[in-house]
């Protein structure tokens, strides 16, 4: 292995946030056989440039960091994007990217940040390569200059980089790197921990009758993992675990025995540590075995695609999210308007939640450069973010305290539930009131607490 792939892909402390486990396993396993041959030449560059921003600026003073102005113009704020749009993995991360831009657009035509535009100069592919990786985030911050960085992808050593070098990075937190420093913002806070999840399977599992649980995973180290502290979370929580399973081989087609253990010992709910094609193995062995009153959670597939191709495999999965559910955009105001500006600057595009993750990111970035005032630096952006304890991206997210949320974690514990019923993804146990639901920090009880509402404007 040319680069250790570090993505974290299960829980994060106290909460479910993993769903990038098919980058994960797929990086892993198939070894990444291009990373000798690397090409570090960028791709071609994303346009992207911005009017005038309304209102007086003032010239930015000397850095007193070298480089900490870099990307600031008098009238522009220069960032660039990271993504993972080819290889393996293709066009699975790219579309945070086009949450960015929405949300810039949105931000711009209201006159930019004191005055400036809010600007994606380049965008970068890795091609899911952890050596493409860092190249290209070496591109945007020596060669282009860029203020910030918005990245997204299964493999991010290019992390342990721009946070030794102060860069503010915004973007989806899959991967341990995003706990490498204080410069560094993920979607959900940026801090992992595969070996002590939460409640919330615990919860759900007997929210759904079962008092028995069965764990599938991969061999990869961070998918055993995942199954081996989900397991002791389960016993932690009242939920028996008669069958936990580590060692199916990525790309396993026949998981025969596993679905004879689950039948055996009568276990009523299944959770796995793997990615769509592993998830859908298992769920056509329990309908095979006629075991039609398990109920299954899979920690990644919620998604459009990944519902159309295994719809009938997918029939009553739950599934646990950081987020607002997409389908709850009536509930929503913020959402409302994430759709709107989304049909606006991507007419046509099937809209899901790595753009909505780039759109929270970009909210972020956007509150720390107002917070910095009109002569921002790098360092005063991430100084007035880290002050921040209750960012919600307008009531998109569950809170994230950046006081905290680098080294542990946040204020609560929530996570919002959907299901798949007749063929399409569906909110569950959520209020009127609230998407999510939450736990007290470091709960140690399945006691569920007031859900953070929709209209959170944190």
């Amino acid at each position: 292995m040319c680069s250790k792939a570090d993505e974290s892909p299960t829980e994060r402390p106290r909460r479910l946030a993993g769903r990038r486990l098919t980058g994960l396993v797929v990086a892993l396993t198939v070894g990444l056989a291009a990373c000798g041959n690397a090409s570090k030449a960028k791709t071609a560059p994303t346009s992207a440039t911005g009017a005038p921003g309304a209102g007086t600026v003032t010239t930015a003073p000397g850095p007193t960091v070298p480089g900490d102005t870099d990307g600031i113009t008098p009238t522009q704020v220069q960032v660039g994007a990271l993504v993972t749009a080819s290889g393996p993995l293709g066009g699975v991360y790219s579309d945070l990217a086009k949450g960015v831009k929405a949300y810039f657009d949105y931000v711009n035509a209201k006159g930019g940040i004191n005055g400036r535009q809010l600007v994606v100069t380049q965008t970068l592919d890795d091609g899911t390569n952890p050596t493409r990786n860092t190249s290209q985030a070496r591109a945007l911050v020596e060669d282009d200059h860029v203020f910030a960085v918005f990245a997204s992808g299964p493999l991010f050593p290019a992390g342990t980089y721009l946070a030794q070098k102060g860069i503010p990075t915004f973007g989806t937190n899959f991967a341990e790197e995003w706990s490498a420093g204080p410069s560094m913002f993920g979607h959900n806070g940026s801090f992992n921990d595969v070996h002590h999840p939460g409640p919330f399977l615990s919860w759900l599992a007997q929210k759904t009758g079962a008092t028995s649980a069965a764990l599938v995973a991969y061999t990869v180290a961070e998918s055993a993992d995942c199954a081996t502290g989900q397991a002791d979370a389960f016993k932690r929580f009242g939920v028996s675990v008669p069958v936990l399973d580590n060692s199916l081989p990525f790309g396993a087609s026949d998981a025969t025995a596993d679905i004879q253990k689950m039948k055996d010992a009568h276990v009523g709910f299944v959770a796995t540590c793997m990615d769509p094609t592993g998830n859908v193995l298992i769920a056509r062995g329990l309908q095979k075995a006629g075991l039609n009153n398990v109920h299954m959670y899979w920690p990644n597939g919620y998604s459009s695609d990944t519902l159309k191709n295994y719809a009938a495999s997918m029939e009553g999965v739950y599934f646990g999210l950081s987020e607002v559910p997409l389908e709850d955009r009536a509930k929503s105001p913020e959402m409302q308007l994430f759709f709107s500006q989304m049909a606006k600057v991507n007419p046509g595009a099937v809209v899901g939640e790595e753009a909505l993750y780039g759109w929270v990111v970009a909210d972020l970035f956007a509150r720390g450069l107002t917070m910095a005032g009109p002569n921002p630096t790098r360092s005063s952006v991430v100084a007035k973010l880290n002050t921040i304890t209750d960012w919600t991206g307008d009531g998109l997210i569950a809170a994230v305290d950046w006081t905290k949320q680098h080294t542990g974690t946040g204020p609560a514990d929530c996570t919002a539930v959907v299901q798949v019923q007749n063929g399409k993804f569906v909110p569950v146990f959520d209020t009127p009131q609230s998407p999510f639901v939450c736990f007290a920090p470091n709960s140690t009880t399945t006691q569920t607490i007031t859900g953070q509402p929709y209209t959170d404007r944190g």
